[in-house]
């Protein structure tokens, strides 16, 4: 059966839905245009003995392996546009294209909590696409669900991102209390090189009978927000009236099923989406960067972490905190320095919640918005530890990583109605910078 054909197929349905509703999934185009370069290119020279090389974002690692390459030869990262997904994970063309190489290359994409709150390890993916702007799936990758990476062997470069094949859209998003989030179900059917289906189903029925959940409740709460159908050909996600105490709330749809997708049948399908409640709400980022030239390398760390303040006099409270694993990028190398533990090191930026939050109300005209103060509960962070093999006559070395006491630990902002930044000191060889943004909700 061709992948078009069981994509007009498979529905789905849900008891909940009023009139007895048919929810259709999605097909996401899987030829689209070619992106656009939208960051900075990042690029080294290799030799025979080959290395590794990181996007500027820390997101993508490509890793050349001993032998790879018969000269020396430069070697790029570019981030574009995501057209296989629009507003998806980070895509990135490799350069120089039509470069042979002798060994396959290794891919790495590091993800995080945020964009992949929920995996089921057998939906995502690898994808390339060719000069005509078709995208293909690339076989036998490996996801890492400890690790936060998705990985393959390469032989050619491309445009290159990951994706999933079934995502409950959007993933993750922030909606004001009261208001409505439509939601979609969308598949992304990626073919093989060959041509061969990515998703096949001998008995795959022409519905699924799907039921919908709010923190684990059918259907949701008021305390939680509902899920509900609308007008046949989605969903529908209310906020509750308050901000509720668990937040961000799992939006979930689950479906009995039988199909097989990568060589894995599936008998149950369940997507799951997060979404933030907010009110008088701010986003809060905290960044940090640290460039430093050691043994002849250039070595540039960034570590971020976020979290949602909801801000309500003395119940205020942070919420949702993700933290970015650190990440390193070491170019210009004489010999092989590498991290110890990479992808594994929690980093000097680590929010671990709020002892305290203090609030100033506003006092018009004088002081015309609240002053919010916040407490981080102290918390340690690691230094990642280095390791390089012998070489120019030295031998090897490994120093291992150092814990450090993270940062934030007190925070001060005025509750304005815009962004703010606030920088503690630093350049661009190192710097630290805090973000403060208010919260509306997603259009």
């Amino acid at each position: 059966m061709k992948f078009a054909a069981v994509l007009f197929l498979l529905q789905v349905s849900s008891t909940l839905l009023a009139q007895d509703d048919s929810i259709p999934i999605i097909q996401a185009p899987t030829r689209t245009a070619i992106g656009k370069a939208a960051g900075e290119k990042v690029s080294a020279r290799f030799s025979r003995e080959g290395g590794r090389l990181h996007s500027q974002d820390g997101r993508l690692e490509l890793v050349i392996p001993e032998g790879a390459l018969g000269s020396r030869t430069t070697i790029s990262i570019q981030p574009v546009e995501n057209t296989l997904n629009p507003g998806g994970p980070p895509t990135y063309a490799l350069l120089p294209s039509g470069v042979n190489f002798a060994r396959p290359l290794q891919l790495i994409f590091h993800y995080t909590r945020r964009e992949s709150p929920w995996i089921t390890p057998q939906l995502r993916g690898i994808a390339w696409q060719d000069e005509t702007g078709q995208w293909y799936r690339l076989e036998n990758t490996v996801l890492d669900s400890a690790a936060m990476t998705i990985s393959g062997l390469i032989t050619h470069f491309s445009h290159w991102s990951y994706f999933d094949a079934f995502t409950l859209t959007p993933s993750r998003a922030t909606v004001k209390v009261g208001k409505r989030l439509p939601m979609q179900i969308i598949c992304t059917g990626v073919p093989t090189p060959g041509g061969g289906t990515v998703l096949t189903g001998e008995s795959l029925p022409t519905h699924l009978s799907l039921g919908t959940y709010v923190d684990g409740v059918r259907g949701g709460s008021a305390a939680t927000g509902t899920v509900t159908g609308v007008s046949g050909n989605a969903l529908q996600f209310t906020a509750p009236g308050s901000v509720p105490d668990r937040n961000p709330v799992a939006v979930s749809v689950e479906a009995h099923a039988n199909f097989t997708l990568n060589g894995t049948r599936f008998t149950r399908l369940k997507l799951v989406s997060y979404v933030t409640i907010v009110d008088h709400s701010f986003l809060i980022t905290v960044s940090g960067h640290n460039t430093q030239n050691t043994l002849g390398c250039v070595i540039t760390a960034l570590d971020t972490s976020t979290c949602v303040l909801q801000l309500n006099g003395s119940r205020s409270r942070v919420q949702d905190i993700q933290n970015m694993n650190y990440r390193l990028d070491v170019k210009s190398c004489p010999c092989n320095l590498r991290e110890v533990n990479p992808g594994g090191n929690i980093g000097p930026v680590n929010i671990a919640g709020a002892a305290r939050i203090d609030v100033q109300p506003a006092n018009p005209p004088q002081k015309p918005f609240a002053t919010v103060t916040i407490y981080f509960i102290r918390n340690f962070g690691m230094i990642s530890g280095m390791s390089i093999d012998p070489c120019g006559g030295q031998p090897g070395l490994t120093v291992p990583g150092m814990p450090i006491l993270a940062v934030p630990l007190v925070l001060q902002f005025e509750a304005k109605p815009e962004e703010q930044v606030l920088k503690q000191g630093g350049d661009e060889r190192n710097g630290f910078e805090v973000r403060v943004s208010p919260l509306e909700g997603d259009e």
